[in-house]
């Protein structure tokens, strides 16, 4: 995959807007003051969407556009699936905000044990020791199941399971 690096001058941008606040306040150039004030319809381009009539009038009035890469700006999260009625929110976001969710959640070293020289530590037979998740996540898991609050009594007798019968009670 060739990654290039760079601006690019563009003739249309949509959803996300970085600009210099001069554009919107006025500026002065040359002795003269230059305000434009950004409009999202037009009856210059009625067959536009908002987005593109916006890029439309900036094109008219002389400022350009870029894409760029050479910065990380940061990134938009997905707020609709966000549901603060739950307990520790955020868990419950890996797939709507994955990004988020693995710098919170997933271990910094988990992705050393993918490699192949690395040597997996072994406290007893069949038992490998390596790190998976974070101490934030494993805090919040057990936040969240004793707010939930239906644990096994440790008895062979369990309401929770269809036949009520559990073989191998955990204490």
């Amino acid at each position: 995959m060739i990654c290039m690096m760079g601006v690019w001058n563009v003739p249309f941008i949509s959803e996300v807007y970085l600009m210099n606040g001069s554009l919107l306040k006025g500026r002065e150039s040359n002795e003269i003051e230059e305000t434009f004030s950004p409009q999202f319809y037009s009856n210059k381009y009625p067959d536009l969407d908002s987005d593109m009539t916006f890029c439309a009038l900036l094109r008219d009035n002389g400022i350009f556009m870029f894409v760029t890469n050479v910065e990380d700006f940061g990134h938009l999260v997905i707020s609709s699936t966000f549901d603060t009625n739950r307990l520790n929110p955020d868990f419950y976001e890996i797939y709507s905000n994955q990004k988020d969710w693995q710098k919170r959640y997933i271990h910094e070293d988990y992705s050393n044990i993918l490699k192949a020289e690395t040597q997996v530590e072994q406290p007893c037979p069949d038992v490998f020791w390596f790190p998976v998740v974070t101490p934030a996540f494993c805090t919040q898991l057990i936040e969240i199941m004793e707010n939930h609050g239906e644990w096994s009594e440790g008895k062979n007798k369990d309401p929770r399971l269809a036949g009520g019968y559990e073989n191998v009670p955990t204490r």
